[in-house]
């Protein structure tokens, strides 16, 4: 899983399924209440990388984390956190104090510490690690310490500068817990499991199959889970199904228990009323960049101002994934802590005729052949994409700057090089798309692609934006909580549209289906949690 995903896919946010009513034969209740023990099969769309929950980079890894690995804390449905193996803490913009519980075992038999649970935490953060998102629990400075009592069963993270969105961060499948016994030789961590999680693996076969089966002892799950629960899975399957078509076929003849489905295969699968459908909705949106480098044209305000007012992003989500788009007015969904509804009334409107009206206030005119130009110099756009399939989207931003005036050369080409493009220095472009992808529902998810290091500086601020408004909006919101945090974060989220530094597009929900299982949606992506809730 990467930090954005292809423009075609609308690639989003992890996201947990949590499975939690299984009947211990496979079927529904009708009445009475199921027995704890059925069985379970999952679709992965594809494979994992590494077994290892810190530097897994993949959604399927942080699936098979969720299966043996527990948190210290967890979020539910609404983003809340709520206790795991932390039964309580205190919490500071700079600090987190957690008191764990007392009862808890490694899948040896093992008891887990409060010194073990800080020996995994500092293994997380330590540079040696190059764990690629410890820097969303611990914040960009990292730790200065992380200590653990046993007498007290304590462990307390003292960051090098104020980040509030640690608590968040240790909730993310990345800052898993592994036990002990992992940490003696970390290099084993890539194919086995060292865990306190419900579930332990008891079949592998790479790329295409594998099994779990429930610990009877484990009663620490998310607000107290326990694989006791009445319907929770004795033994769950993961089957590596990458062909939609495939999926849905083995979903409708009971193949699959839960699936997710998109693209021409979804409306099939609708349309099977035995079928449960849960809609994700993903953390982050794709949205329109224009290039502020010094000397190209959109360093401009005015110019990007125009090229905003002449992309509609209605049409341009329907271009990219057909009906199954959702147009954004943020960077962030809804469904984030600090989204800000108010972002909507700030995105330029489409309209064609202001969108002219505004170059042409800054001095460009249009010749006979309605091109633009000002000083003797042509409007010129580099639109760098990525589509491919039935992904039409470059195609519509290449007809809609080219009726707006400009001169439009299109770079369409596949993901890897798009993201060379965008994250280097060699190809120059003007307009592009980010899909905006973030593991981790925090708006600050967002603040290497809109502020800080750029290209030049090996950084990813594509677009070189250097927003004054919204770099100290932001870090105050890292330096504070609760209603404050938000305060900031909604100023944040507004200064990138006042300064037309961003245009969000669109994001594409994500359809999970399951039949004769209850289950939730935690997230937008394909990571499935099946012992989160106690009830649906």
């Amino acid at each position: 899983m990467s930090e954005i995903g292809s423009t075609g896919k609308l690639l989003t946010a992890l996201a947990a399924i949590a499975v939690v009513l299984v009947s211990a034969c496979g079927t529904a209740s009708s009445g009475n209440q199921p027995k704890a023990g059925g069985s379970l099969t999952i679709r992965l769309t594809a494979d994992w990388d590494t077994l290892d929950p810190a530097l897994t980079k993949s959604t399927l890894g942080y699936q098979m984390a969720f299966m043996a690995y527990d948190r210290v804390v967890a979020l539910d449905k609404d983003g809340k956190v709520v206790p795991e193996l932390a039964k309580s803490w205190t919490q500071a913009a700079d600090m987190v104090k957690l008191t764990l519980r007392n009862d808890i075992t490694c899948s040896d038999g093992s008891k887990l510490t409060a010194t073990g649970v800080a020996e995994s935490l500092k293994r997380l953060g330590a540079p040696d690690t190059k764990a690629p998102y410890a820097y969303r629990t611990f914040g960009t400075a990292g730790y200065t310490s992380v200590t653990g009592d046993d007498a007290a069963g304590t462990v307390t993270v003292q960051a090098a500068k104020p980040y509030s969105d640690m608590l968040i961060g240790l909730a993310m499948p990345w800052a898993s817990i592994i036990c002990p016994a992992g940490l003696k030789d970390p290099s084993q961590l890539q194919g086995k499991q060292f865990g306190s999680g419900p579930f332990t693996m008891t079949n592998l076969v790479r790329g295409d199959t594998y099994a779990f089966s429930a610990r009877k002892d484990y009663r620490w799950g998310e607000a107290g889970a326990t694989t006791q629960d009445p319907g929770f899975p004795g033994t769950v399957t993961y089957k590596v199904v990458s062909n939609d078509t495939t999926a849905a076929n083995l979903l409708l003849t009971g193949g699959l228990d839960v699936a997710t489905i998109s693209g021409p295969d979804l409306a099939r699968v609708q349309a099977n009323k035995s079928l449960k459908e849960i809609i994700g909705v993903p953390y982050g949106t794709t949205f329109l960049l224009v290039n502020e480098l010094s000397g190209r044209v959109g360093a401009d305000p005015q110019v990007r101002k125009a090229i905003f007012q002449a992309i509609d992003a209605a049409s341009w989500g329907k271009a990219a994934v057909a009906e199954q788009a959702e147009v954004a007015t943020s960077f962030i969904t809804r469904v984030v802590p600090c989204f800000d509804p108010s972002t909507k009334d700030l995105v330029p409107a489409f309209d064609l005729s202001a969108a002219k009206s505004t170059l042409q206030a800054a001095g460009w005119t249009a010749g006979s052949d309605g091109k633009l130009s000002k000083g003797g110099q042509p409007l010129t756009l580099q639109l760098a994409a990525s589509t491919s399939g039935t992904d039409s989207s470059a195609e519509y931003m290449l007809d809609a700057l080219t009726k707006l005036g400009a001169t439009v050369k299109l770079n369409n080409v596949d993901f890897v090089t798009y993201t060379g493009i965008l994250f280097g220095t060699t190809t120059p472009w003007d307009v592009a798309t980010l899909p905006f992808g973030p593991p981790i529902p925090t708006p600050f998810a967002v603040n290497g692609f809109v502020s800080g290091a750029t290209p030049a500086q090996k950084g990813t601020n594509a677009a070189y934006i250097n927003n004054s408004t919204y770099n100290s909006e932001s870090a105050a919101g890292l330096a504070s909580t609760g209603a404050e945090r938000c305060k900031h974060w909604a100023n944040a989220q507004e200064a990138l549209l006042k300064s037309y530094d961003i245009k969000p597009l669109a994001y594409s929900s994500i359809h999970h289906f399951g039949k004769n299982v209850q289950f939730r949606v935690i997230g937008g992506g394909a990571v499935i949690d099946v012992f989160s809730l106690k009830k649906s």
